[in-house]
């Protein structure tokens, strides 16, 4: 009974991690907006570390009581069901690791966490509505985190980002309608694996077509890596 109850300390820590994040990422600033130090100066960096050991810290410290709480369940006997997760410290340490390779491939080449994170999700057992739910959510902080960022500086002509969150919530909210209709009505949760998986097959190819068509155009010169700041 418990367990069904709507998680809202989980909620709480997720919207403290979203608030301190937005914080520093608005006293950071970055390329096209400008914070409360100047871009690659001494404090732009160190508002970068501090990012990062935030982000870093939260993760492990809502893994270490994840884990916890999964070992004082096994210790009571408690009835895990289809698509409970029963973690321990290996598992822990490893999909660490998974969900970090995800994140530095995500920053580096621009593609979506969801890519990596929701076929990983599924390989360790979590149902595939609560992939997508979770992949959902994962998008909603990290969109809202960067929308924020260029809000905040006047970088977003205000009619155009009114217009395009009108059509993506529309059209998010109707297909998450259709899709949970069709769920239910023939128990197919295939569904749902099916489209992630058109999902990542058509951005891969996107990119890869984009790739040939920016290198096309320069002759297939590649200019190296390019200075940080």
């Amino acid at each position: 009974v418990i367990e069904a109850k709507t998680p809202y300390w989980n909620i709480g820590y997720l919207i403290l991690m979203w608030a301190v994040l937005i914080v520093i990422l608005i006293l950071k600033g970055g390329k096209g907006t400008k914070g409360a130090f100047e871009y690659c100066s001494t404090g732009y960096w160190i508002c970068t570390a501090m990012s990062f050991v935030w982000l870093f810290g939260f993760a492990l410290c809502m893994g270490r009581r994840t884990v916890n709480k999964t070992i004082q369940k096994s210790k009571v006997n408690f009835k895990f069901v289809e698509g409970d997760i029963v973690w321990n410290w290996f598992k822990f340490r490893k999909y660490s690791c998974f969900t970090f390779l995800a994140g530095c491939i995500a920053g580096l080449i621009g593609i979506g966490g969801g890519m990596v994170l929701g076929p990983m999700m599924l390989q360790l057992g979590v149902l595939p509505q609560v992939s997508s739910a979770t992949n959902a959510a994962l998008i909603l902080l990290t969109a809202s985190a960067a929308a924020m960022l260029y809000l905040t500086s006047g970088q977003v002509p205000t009619t155009y980002a009114i217009t395009f969150f009108i059509v993506a919530f529309v059209g998010a909210f109707s297909g998450k309608i259709y899709i949970d209709r069709l769920v239910k009505r023939y128990g197919l949760t295939s569904i749902i694996v099916l489209i992630l998986a058109c999902i990542i097959t058509f951005a891969s190819a996107m990119m890869t077509v984009n790739g040939i068509l920016i290198y096309s155009d320069r002759n297939w010169n590649f200019d190296g890596m390019q200075d940080v700041c």
